[in-house]
């Protein structure tokens, strides 16, 4: 080999290794520059951005704005099936506390009710006039309905007391709603916190403190999260992995089956397990709720939300398996509750009423392509709430008729 060549090869070595760092920096730049994009502006829907920097006491951003017209459920997405995608319409707002209401939504009114729980209670893939809470306020003659749902795995009673006494609500009803796929914790003090054990211990819930440092984890939480250079990649080989140029493997989390009618409808495979093999458990919980909630001066009242499955399953051309036999979770649920003497309010046969009569209609109350319900469903909640507990929530005065 010449001289000339072994000169060479040094000089070639020296810029790979060169090459290298400066890939990861360029990657980390480009990373870091992205994040300054406003997650509204990279999600397809507005559940994920609006759980990001949730720097106030509620569970979404404060001061939050979001609006698509194409926006989609997120079976499609979970599944990696474009196919299925259903673009509509949908606009998400939140108050300057972080939860589901225009801004200074509550007025100067004290509300009637908190509707508190997960994405169902929140309003999860419908638009802010078509959450539970509006269409329950637009029976009651302009009486407020505060918005205190969206809690990832439920509501919490630290948050929810500490959105009784802001609101200075009293003589009101508490709407806890709870549902089928998610576990209820076995106290008041097993429930899940956002922050570390360490911290909990040195601050107290209502402590400013507390909300400092609440807020500072989840806006740290959120800028190590929100990455959209990895979500442009993610959706690129997304794209690849489309089960034709290479095997798709989200396919399997997404359960896609027919209707009677001929549509395809998309179910979370989660939930279709949890049909089948339900989870048992008891009221114990919700009983240490109620008797919180009575401290505060007001009234629990339980809302039990079915899974989508649960609801179609009946309307489906080919089941997987006959159903469990015995109770489901809800109607146990429901038995031990009313066993307590805690308002409860079971939405099983009420929707699933609705879906057989829709069918032919190809009317729906939950998305095609989403885990949740959608404006009609809610509006058959509305009713059912309206039916069980209209009087307590039209009444303003403290001789309020009790729940049935």
């Amino acid at each position: 080999m010449s001289p000339q060549n072994d000169r060479g090869r040094p000089r070639k070595w020296m810029a790979l290794r060169s090459l290298i760092p400066l890939l990861l920096l360029a990657t980390l730049l480009v990373d870091v520059g992205l994040r300054f994009i406003h997650p509204e502006h990279v999600a397809f829907r507005a559940w994920e951005p609006a759980g990001l920097f949730a720097t106030a006491e509620g569970w979404f951003a404060p001061n939050f704005h979001y609006a698509n017209d194409r926006s989609y459920g997120d079976l499609p997405n979970l599944g990696n099936l474009p196919r299925f995608r259903q673009y509509r319409r949908e606009v998400f707002t939140t108050d300057e506390f972080g939860y589901r209401n225009p801004p200074s939504g509550a007025g100067n009114d004290m509300p009637v009710a908190i509707v508190v729980g997960d994405s169902f209670a929140a309003g999860c893939s419908v638009s802010d006039w078509d959450t539970l809470s509006e269409q329950l306020m637009s029976h009651l003659s302009g009486r407020q309905v505060y918005n205190g749902g969206g809690g990832p795995g439920g509501a919490r009673w630290k948050m929810t007391n500490e959105l009784i006494q802001r609101l200075h609500m009293r003589n009101g009803l508490v709407i806890w709603e709870v549902l089928e796929r998610q576990a209820l914790p076995g106290s008041v003090s097993a429930e899940p916190s956002d922050l570390p054990k360490i911290v909990r211990i040195m601050t107290l819930q209502n402590d400013e403190t507390y909300r400092v440092l609440r807020g500072l984890n989840n806006w740290t939480n959120s800028y190590l999260a929100y990455s959209p250079l990895s979500i442009f990649l993610n959706r690129g080989f997304l794209k690849v992995e489309n089960g034709v140029w290479l095997p798709n493997p989200s396919e399997n989390v997404v359960l896609v089956s027919q209707l009677r009618n001929g549509d395809n409808m998309l179910f979370l495979d989660d939930d279709v397990q949890s049909f089948y093999h339900p989870v048992r458990d008891s009221g114990t919980y919700l009983s240490e709720i109620s008797a919180l909630v009575h401290d505060s001066g007001n009234e629990l009242a339980v809302l039990l939300i079915p899974d989508k499955y649960s609801v179609y399953y009946p309307l489906l051309n080919e089941k997987a398996q006959s159903p469990p036999e015995g109770e489901s979770r809800l109607d146990h649920l429901e038995k031990d509750l009313h066993r307590l003497g805690i308002p409860v309010l079971n939405l099983t046969s009420s929707l699933r009423s609705q879906a057989a009569e829709g069918l032919q209609r190809r009317e729906y109350n939950y998305w095609i392509d989403d885990t949740h319900w959608n404006s009609a469903g809610i509006q058959t909640a509305t009713t059912e709430i309206l039916r069980e507990w209209g009087d307590r929530l039209r009444s303003a005065s403290n001789s309020s008729p009790a729940l049935h």
